[in-house]
């Protein structure tokens, strides 16, 4: 039934989309082919989307879990290389990058979900459908604009080069995220469980176990996000490296929006989760456009950083004062959070010092192993049963 509705919907919208495609091509100033690829992602993300809705309730986190990362990693290897190869117009290496492997995961994705396909139709389920999905809209579109409507902003504004610089830092904070949906995917099954049982001590516990990994994570990109641009982009593209702690921040904050947003989507008020994606979205787009003539790529890195720290926020106080449900207290989060501030403030006195590319490394190394240490110790040995898919407690 749902997949009858998605497929009328996505045919719909891509035959008005590319009517208007021309029309488009003048307002977003992108070229008329790159437009005509949305047409093919947008099938490759509904079929990612119906995917991870399947195995989820099987509670097959550890597939997921893989296939997300595996897709991701290498979608962004190959936009690289093909980034690499090119001679002109090298944004082009992440569209073509992500349609390549959009395409290799969809044959795929559509192997593994064939046998849970039922085409029939019953009319009573379309109320229900339409009830949860149709006030999500606005938050799907949100979503993009947050992800991709700086971009087409600093195009527009300072031209392809400065997008350009922008999107390689933008694409490597972003690895952040792979890893969040990721960790999630996988552990939603546990967290509906823990919700219908009233578990709320063993769901506090992984959320804070889960947090501390996605922080170990983050710190290791902003101390080394430099170097992996170096080894993967081209030195004309090294001059925006600066900006990925920045992006990584702001996707601290996104997984700060995870822990508190699920609970929205779980007790099916989805109107809220749309309410906080139009907020951030519409921030994001005022302050793009006012910050973003002024001082480029730079600006449009911390006003992304401060929509996604929005979302955190209204996200956790619609749980705390509108829905009124148990939600993880916050000095599970603040304290880990707050716990970084120093360690990033020594990453930059490093980075300022002048010292040889050597010594700077192995600083940071220093800093990463202490890092992790302090972040995971507490949890060492549930964090290691939890990446292999066992059950602690």
């Amino acid at each position: 039934m749902s997949i009858i509705l998605t497929f009328c919907a996505y045919v719909i919208a891509s035959v008005v989309f590319l009517l208007l495609r021309r029309r488009l091509v003048g307002i977003l100033n992108l070229p008329y082919t790159v437009l005509g690829l949305m047409v093919p992602m947008a099938l490759f993300d509904v079929a990612d989307s119906i995917f991870k809705q399947v195995y989820q309730p099987l509670k097959e986190s550890k597939l997921i879990a893989i296939v997300m990362m595996v897709k991701s990693y290498t979608g962004f290897g190959l936009s690289v290389g093909i980034i690499l190869l090119l001679k002109r117009m090298l944004y082009l290496g992440p569209i073509f990058g992500s349609v390549l492997i959009g395409f290799v995961f969809f044959i795929y994705f559509v192997i593994k979900l064939r046998g849970f396909c039922d085409l029939s139709f019953n009319i009573r389920h379309v109320g229900y459908i339409m009830n949860y999905s149709v006030p999500l809209i606005p938050y799907t579109l949100s979503g993009y604009i947050l992800a991709q409507f700086d971009r087409i902003m600093i195009n527009s504004y300072k031209g392809s080069d400065d997008a350009g610089l922008y999107s390689l830092a933008y694409n490597i904070g972003m690895l952040l995220a792979v890893v969040i949906g990721s960790i999630n995917a996988a552990w939603m099954p546990k967290y509906f469980e823990y919700l219908n049982r009233e578990q709320y001590t063993d769901h506090d516990r992984d959320v804070d176990r889960i947090f501390r990994i996605i922080l170990v994570v983050a710190f290791f990109l902003i101390l080394f996000g430099k170097q992996i641009g170096f080894i993967l982009a081209k030195r004309d593209y090294h001059t925006g490296l600066h900006i990925v702690p920045i992006v990584v921040a702001g996707y601290i904050f996104y997984g700060l929006f995870t822990i508190y947003g699920r609970n929205i989507g779980y007790v099916k008020k989805t109107i809220h989760s749309s309410i906080v994606l139009l907020v951030s979205g519409a921030v994001n787009v005022v302050l793009n456009a006012v910050f973003i003539p002024r001082y480029g790529y730079v600006a449009a890195a911390y006003t992304t950083l401060l929509s996604y720290f929005i979302m955190a926020v209204l996200a956790w106080v619609i749980n705390r004062y509108v829905l009124r449900m148990y939600s993880t207290p916050l000095k599970i989060v603040v304290v880990p959070l707050v716990s970084i501030i120093p360690f990033i403030a020594l990453f930059y006195a490093v980075e300022k010092s002048g010292l040889t590319v050597y010594i700077t490394l192995g600083i940071k190394t220093v800093l990463l192993v202490v890092w992790v240490f302090i972040m995971l110790f507490k949890y060492r040995k549930d964090i290691m049963s939890f990446l292999r898919g066992q059950e602690t407690r």
